[in-house]
């Protein structure tokens, strides 16, 4: 575990209080966050890098599951670990690619 991302997440998250989550990832990308009427945030990520971008979040909501829309409508679990105010999920975003995400 990196003690500096730990440290800026938190810094992160001190100074953005309303936002209820942060790409924690130094790459071109783009999250969009809300918070639907059950209190489940749903979270749109965008690659816009050359690079794959690994899906770490910093968070200060105690997160049970997350799934992922996919093609066909339905949703996938994915497996992912919190630690502190740091999520991982096990999966990342190719180059241009993005993800539908519901968090609960």
């Amino acid at each position: 575990a990196d003690c500096r991302a730990d440290e800026s997440n938190k810094y992160i998250l001190e100074k953005l209080d309303a936002v209820p989550a942060a790409l924690t990832a130094f790459q071109d990308a783009k999250l969009m966050c809300g918070v639907l009427k059950n209190g489940s945030m749903m979270w749109s990520v965008i690659n816009y890098s050359y690079d794959p971008l690994p899906l770490e979040f910093a968070t200060k909501k105690n997160i049970t599951e997350i799934s992922e829309l996919m093609p066909d409508g339905s949703w996938k679990k994915l497996k992912f670990t919190q630690k502190n105010n740091k999520i991982i999920i096990a999966r990342r975003l190719e180059p241009a690619e993005f993800s539908i995400l519901i968090l609960k």
